[in-house]
C-alpha cells in the first residue's frame, strides 16, 4: 500500500500524538517501517499500550474510505520529511510532522504575514482586514489565515481580489468546510494558494483544534498582525504562539469602549506594534 494510506491508519490510532508521530518516523523513517516494528522496538519510544497498538494495526475499510477521498479531492499528504513541505514551518517548536494540502504550498509563500481577528468582526475591522491583506497581496506577500467567519473570511477574499496568494490552516480534517458558508472560498482559496490541516480525514471542527491550530498560522508567516479581538480569544492564543515563535505581532488600535478593540488594544499596551 502506499504512504498516505500508511499515514491515515497510524493517525487513526487513538492517543498518537504528533510528538510521538514525530519520534517514530525520526526512528523509523516511514509509517510503513514504523508498522513494521517489532513491539520491543516501538515500547521505549511510545509506551507499551501504543506499541501494541500499533503492531496489531490492520488496514481497515475506514482508512481505505478516507484514502479514496485524498483522490476524489486531489488532498496530498505531506510528511516533514517530503520537499513539499514548507521548510520554514520546521523552524517552530511542535510543527506537525505531517500537513493534508489542498492546492500548493511554494517556496514563495516563505514571505508571509498572517493575518488575524474576532469571527464577530465590525464593518471597520473586515474593511482593514480587506484593505490590508490587498496591499500585502500586490507587494507580493502571502496571506495566512485561518478560513474562519469575519476578519479571517475578509483577509483571505482580500488577497484574492487582488490576486495574491493565501493559505487556510484549519482546525477540522482537510475535508470538512468550516464554517459551511465558505465553500466557495475554500475553493478559490485552493486554486490561489492552499488548504492545509494536520487533522486527519473526516476530523470535526473541534474547539479544541483551534488553539492547536493556531501555532501553524503563526509558524508559517513572518509576522502577525492582529486586528479586531476580545480580550479573552482565540487571537490572544496565536499571538503567545507567535511571539514563542520569535515573530513580530502587530495591531490595529481601536475603540476604546468596543469588546471587539479591548484584546488588539490591550496588545499595544504590552508592546505589539501599532498600526
Amino acid at each position: 500500500m502506499n504512504e498516505a494510506l500508511d499515514f491515515l491508519a497510524l493517525l487513526s490510532i487513538n492517543k498518537l500524538t504528533e510528538s510521538k508521530l514525530y519520534l517514530l518516523l525520526e526512528k523509523f523513517n516511514t509509517p510503513k517501517a514504523i508498522q513494521q516494528a517489532s513491539e520491543n522496538d516501538l515500547e521505549p519510544l511510545i509506551g507499551r499500550e501504543l506499541a501494541q497498538k500499533i503492531t496489531s494495526l490492520k488496514i481497515i475499510d475506514a482508512a481505505k474510505k478516507k484514502h479514496a477521498l485524498l483522490e476524489e479531492l486531489n488532498i496530498k499528504v505531506v510528511p516533514y520529511y517530503s520537499s513539499d513541505y514548507p521548510e520554514w514551518l520546521k523552524n517552530v517548536n511542535h510543527f506537525p510532522p505531517v500537513l493534508f494540502v489542498r492546492g500548493a504550498i511554494k517556496s514563495e509563500d516563505e514571505v508571509s504575514i498572517a493575518m488575524i481577528g474576532t469571527r464577530g468582526a465590525t464593518v471597520y475591522g473586515k474593511k482593514i482586514a480587506e484593505n490590508f491583506a490587498g496591499e500585502f497581496a500586490q507587494a507580493g506577500v502571502t496571506v495566512v489565515s485561518g478560513m474562519a467567519r469575519g476578519i479571517d473570511t475578509a483577509a483571505h477574499r482580500g488577497a484574492l481580489e487582488n490576486n495574491g496568494r493565501t493559505i487556510a490552516v484549519l482546525g477540522s480534517g482537510i475535508d470538512v468546510c468550516y464554517p459551511p458558508e465558505n465553500r466557495q472560498l475554500m475553493k478559490e482559496i485552493i486554486q490561489s494558494g492552499a488548504v492545509i490541516s494536520e487533522f486527519t480525514i473526516g476530523s470535526p471542527p473541534l474547539a479544541q483544534n483551534f488553539p492547536k491550530r493556531n501555532r501553524i498560522i503563526s509558524g508559517l508567516a513572518r509576522a502577525v498582525v492582529a486586528i479586531e479581538a476580545k480580550e479573552k480569544s482565540g487571537v490572544m492564543n496565536t499571538v503567545r504562539w507567535a511571539l514563542e515563535q520569535n515573530k513580530d505581532v502587530f495591531a490595529i488600535p481601536g475603540n476604546i469602549y468596543a469588546k471587539t478593540s479591548q484584546g488588539t488594544n490591550r496588545l499595544i499596551k504590552d508592546g505589539a506594534i501599532p498600526v
